[in-house]
């Protein structure tokens, strides 16, 4: 069974993909050692079972790359200048 997506619902989901994006910043940018595990539990990001949501923190990081504010150097998470710009007040 599908259902449509009504225009409000669609803007609710980019806006929660935005907002899942900059708390991904902000969690990598606050860590010594940012896995998807360790951004997922300092969003607080966790499936019912309480397992860390890496799925959603995933998702937050491929966006980052995409928008070029973060890259992944070495296998490790690196916030790039248009990243930490967004990190300012």
């Amino acid at each position: 069974v599908t259902r449509h997506m009504s225009d409000a619902d669609a803007a609710g989901e980019i806006d929660q993909g935005f907002n899942d994006a900059m708390a991904a910043l902000r969690a990598i940018n606050n860590q010594m050692r940012p896995s998807l595990a360790n951004i997922a539990v300092y969003c607080e990001w966790k499936f019912s079972d309480g397992a860390p949501a890496k799925s959603r923190a995933s998702r937050a990081v491929k966006s980052l790359i995409d928008a070029n504010m973060v890259v992944r150097e070495f296998g490790k998470l690196k916030i790039t200048t248009k990243g930490k710009n967004e990190l300012k007040p």
